[in-house]
């Protein structure tokens, strides 16, 4: 029989806590364990992107990951702060998932605002034509 284990090798550096609060809906602070584990990011990535008919299904998805990333002493205030903030900005919830993802990973899970969104829509593609190929003048 042949066994190996994973992860044995290589130990994780501890990190300093990460914490964030909701500002005008409870200025109170929570605390992020700053290791994430797989599982959660699996289920961060399946999240829908947020549109008008299912914004609020996306922010609860990312309330229960926002939940199980917080230091446990801080998940029934989390789940307090909840009731705190209006349906209509459910996208603060969103925000902060998304913002503590990319603190626990160490790279940004958007692009930087002020990023290129690639090539416009209109314009000559960067692909050359095979040779002997010509565009037909009809």
């Amino acid at each position: 029989m042949t066994h190996r284990t994973f992860g044995a090798e290589r130990l994780s550096p501890t990190r300093a806590p990460i914490t964030f609060d909701f500002g005008i809906y409870g200025e109170e602070t929570f605390t992020v364990v700053p290791e994430t584990m797989l599982g959660d990011c699996f289920d961060l990535a399946d999240v829908p992107d947020p549109t008008p008919t299912n914004d609020l299904e996306a922010a609860r998805a990312c309330a229960r990951f926002i939940e199980r990333m917080l230091d446990l002493a801080d998940r029934p205030r989390f789940k307090a702060a909840l009731y705190r903030i209006p349906s209509s900005e459910s996208m603060v919830i969103v925000d902060c998932a998304t913002w503590i993802a990319g603190q626990v990973s160490g790279f940004p899970t958007r692009p930087p605002a002020g990023s290129s969104r690639g090539r416009g829509p209109t314009g000559r593609t960067s692909k050359p034509r095979p040779a002997g190929r010509h565009a037909s003048k009809k």
